[in-house]
């Protein structure tokens, strides 16, 4: 795709979630006419960048049917219906898939034709239309005030009565007020403007000062127009809060006599000033035509055909002697029936042209020129955005994981250079060079990853859809409750969140919240609530899941694992209710009673634990029968650079990050105890069940005592547990940069990746809930 494209694409995914979002708030509160504008103006926009390309004529055609739906629910012709919003949610469906096909290059118009123009019918003939309400008398309701001008008429409607000059038919005045923010969007506010039909008069008025923001938008467009007023708001549509408009039927026109005149003095005074301005060697000719014109309707509209006659000779002489001197003789001097007999010299003050084409030249020239004149203020800029592509950022970290290797390996020069070769001068000078570095490497690892952050909403955004979706499919009536999405994590682990929590909302959906007649019969509401939250503690990101279903079934869950041989029945005997509970992570347990396309065929808490695993992540399920279920996730902010670490076993060393280290402590052979089958020890007061990292990896020989008789114990943390691993020795932590084991090192749960050490050697990192997982079975 060329860079047009790309463009695009990225906007119209914003949108469609945008619009999808928008439409399920709708959905709630049918009355939020804010909203509702909103969402037009979104389904405006995307149909309007799909129309840039040919190809993507059939997602043109059914957008189009779905802003005409907005349009007719925003003028009240429409009754909204949840058909209405299926439809429209299948249109998003439509357009999402259509641009992910377009995108991989595998899209064909005729393979989205036929479907968008199916369902742009049916969004067009699923519209219950109003009649427009009429009040007691049959008679049509009084049009609102800022459309009719019973009502004392504003500043703005009398400046342009000044102007308009005498009319014998309706007209309609209208004052458009951009917002500061519309350039950001696309919006051209003048060649809107200059759009209407029927244009009269045609005004720009600026309304900031020199010091503001020059990308924004501080003006104030003010027109009349002969054309209906419908057609005027037609212009406007998609910015209608942004329109005043009246209408000025001529009988409610007031007396002109004064105001003509006054109109004719400011008329003449402009142009004349216009022709005295300096530097009109090229196209003075077409100014003084314009200025020409002017004046002559001017003439005529007063019945002053004498003037009209001297400004058209002024004219001819002027462009036949190529000198502006007869036309200037013409206009220097207002002629004294304009003002009361009085002559009134020539005064400076700015051009007033009526031509809208020349208005908007003399606006954005105006625009430009104070731009130039702020763009040495570089505070004016602080809160302008730089998009950048993925690819990029993601090289920038892998470049930051290299270096990160690399200064690694100067504490080994150091130290060879000290032993091997007794150069201890070159080696602290190694050392005082890896503290600058290391320094510098961390603040530009911060540095990026705050690039990389991403806020955990994007992922949030897409679960009202889907919970919406499923609990009209389950004849459920669900809740769902969104805090914490502004919470930032590495984007990657953003990414690696969805898939997980899309298993634990269907889980929640279909095995947590009841049908309403459950709910009633066990004395709740007959809606569920499902929630979501996000939050950071130091360097993890927790998300918490929760409903106030029934909870999970020790029993059942027992009776399930036993029917399906999962577990010897005196082991599920001797478990607690919670333990018993933590048996839904086990690969191939369900509990439901029918296999559906929502559940039942035993693939989803399994897959949501080894999911969370690869990205070094925990989690902790607690479930209380018949109140509900909670689940929370633990993640690291990144999967990038990590900090590890390093235990020697058997002579290997192997990585343990630190953000499941507890503690390191060595602990005397005697007080180590044998409870039944297992190991443990006293630290603290607290029983600290123990594992052997020999036995648990497969190696041969057993853990090494010191000097003192003493094991060294690394004390974990492994889901709700605190555990100690049996280690031969510890070694120091270092940043690594984590790579994903492939080929057919991939299936090793046990281990989470590999690194690359300074001096060449391969590191595998531990995955501590994989590895004892493992051992329990």
């Amino acid at each position: 795709m060329n860079a047009l494209q790309s463009q695009f694409v990225q906007e119209a995914r914003e949108l469609l979630e945008g619009i999808g979002s928008a439409l399920l708030q709708f959905e709630r509160n049918p009355a939020d006419t804010e909203n509702l504008n909103n969402l037009f103006r979104l389904v405006h926009t995307l149909k309007g960048n799909t129309g840039l390309f040919e190809e993507l004529r059939p997602l043109t055609r059914v957008l189009h049917a779905a802003e005409d739906a907005m349009d007719e629910l925003r003028e009240g012709r429409r009754q909204f219906t949840l058909s209405d919003s299926d439809l429209l949610l299948d249109c998003l469906d439509l357009v999402s898939g259509a641009l992910d096909h377009w995108e991989q290059g595998q899209y064909t118009e005729d393979s989205i034709a036929k479907r968008s123009d199916a369902l742009a019918a049916g969004i067009r003939a699923s519209g219950h239309a109003l009649a427009t309400p009429a009040d007691s008398n049959g008679s049509a309701p009084t049009p609102p005030n800022n459309d009719s001008t019973g009502e004392a008429q504003p500043a703005w409607v009398k400046a342009v009565l000044m102007q308009v000059g005498e009319v014998l038919q309706p007209l309609v005045l209208a004052k458009y007020t951009p917002e500061p923010e519309c350039f950001f969007k696309g919006e051209d506010p003048v060649q809107l403007a200059s759009t209407v039909p029927g244009l009269q008069y045609f005004r720009i008025k600026a309304t900031g000062s020199p010091h503001d923001d020059v990308y924004q938008c501080h003006l104030e467009i003010v027109l009349s127009s002969t054309a209906p007023l419908h057609e005027v708001k037609r212009v406007f549509e998609c910015v209608p809060e942004q329109l005043d408009t009246r209408v000025l039927e001529p009988a409610e026109q007031p007396a002109l006599d004064s105001t003509r005149r006054m109109m004719a003095q400011r008329i003449w005074t402009a142009q004349a000033t216009m022709l005295a301005l300096g530097g009109l060697e090229a196209g003075w000719q077409a100014r003084a035509q314009a200025a020409a014109q002017s004046v002559s309707g001017l003439a005529s509209s007063l019945g002053r055909p004498a003037w009209h006659t001297q400004v058209q000779e002024a004219l001819r002489l002027s462009m036949a002697e190529d000198d502006l001197q007869p036309m200037l003789n013409c206009l220097g001097t207002l002629p004294a029936e304009l003002n009361d007999g009085q002559d009134i010299p020539l005064v400076n003050g700015p051009a007033l042209a009526l031509n809208p084409t020349t208005t908007t030249a003399a606006t954005t020239a105006a625009t430009t020129n104070a731009a130039d004149s702020n763009a040495a203020e570089p505070d004016r800029h602080n809160n302008t955005m730089l998009k950048v592509s993925r690819e990029k950022v993601d090289r920038l970290m892998e470049l930051i994981g290299e270096m990160v290797v690399a200064k690694n390996a100067l504490p080994y020069l150091a130290d060879k250079a000290e032993q091997q070769f007794g150069v201890r001068e070159l080696a602290r000078e190694l050392k005082a060079h890896y503290g600058v570095i290391n320094r510098i490497a961390e603040d530009m690892q911060d540095a990026i990853m705050q690039v990389r952050m991403l806020p955990v909403g994007s992922v949030f955004q897409r679960f009202p859809r889907l919970v919406r979706d499923l609990s009209r499919k389950l004849g459920k009536k669900v809740r769902l409750d969104i805090s914490g999405e502004d919470t930032e994590a590495d984007k990657n682990m953003i990414e690696a969140l969805s898939e997980p929590l899309i298993h634990v909302l269907r889980n929640s959906l279909d095995h947590g919240v009841e049908p309403p007649e459950d709910r009633l019969a066990a004395g709740k509401s007959e809606e569920g609530l499902i929630s979501i939250s996000a939050w950071q503690e130091g360097d993890r990101v927790h998300i918490r899941v929760a409903d106030d279903g029934a909870g999970i079934d020790p029993h059942r869950v027992k009776l399930k694992a036993l029917e399906r041989g999962l577990l010897p029945a005196e082991r599920l005997e001797a478990m607690t209710e919670a333990e018993l509970q933590q048996l839904v992570f086990m690969p191939g347990f369900s509990t439901a009673r029918t296999v559906s396309d929502v559940s039942g065929r035993g693939v989803g808490m399994d897959v949501v634990r080894s999911a969370i695993a690869r990205v070094n992540g925990q989690m902790t399920l607690r479930s209380d029968y018949g109140l509900g279920t909670e689940l929370v996730l633990s993640l690291p902010l990144t999967m990038a650079v990590s900090n590890v670490m390093m235990v020697r076993a058997d002579q290997q060393i192997f990585g343990v990050p630190m953000d499941v280290v507890v503690e390191t402590v060595r602990v005397p052979k005697a007080s180590v105890h044998a409870i039944q089958s297992q190991r443990a020890t006293v630290l603290r007061g607290k029983v600290i069940p123990l594992f052997d990292l020999h036995a648990l990896l497969g190696l041969d020989s057993e853990p090494v005592l010191n000097e003192e008789g003493e094991l060294a114990v690394l004390v974990v943390r492994a889901g709700d547990s605190t555990v100690g691993v049996v280690v031969d020795d510890f070694e120091s932590t270092v940043d690594i940069l984590l790579r994903p084991l492939e080929g057919v090192l991939a299936d090793l749960n046990q281990y989470s990746g590999s690194a690359l050490l300074g001096d060449g050697t391969v590191l595998l990192i531990l995955n501590f809930a994989e590895v004892l997982a493992c051992q329990s079975h």
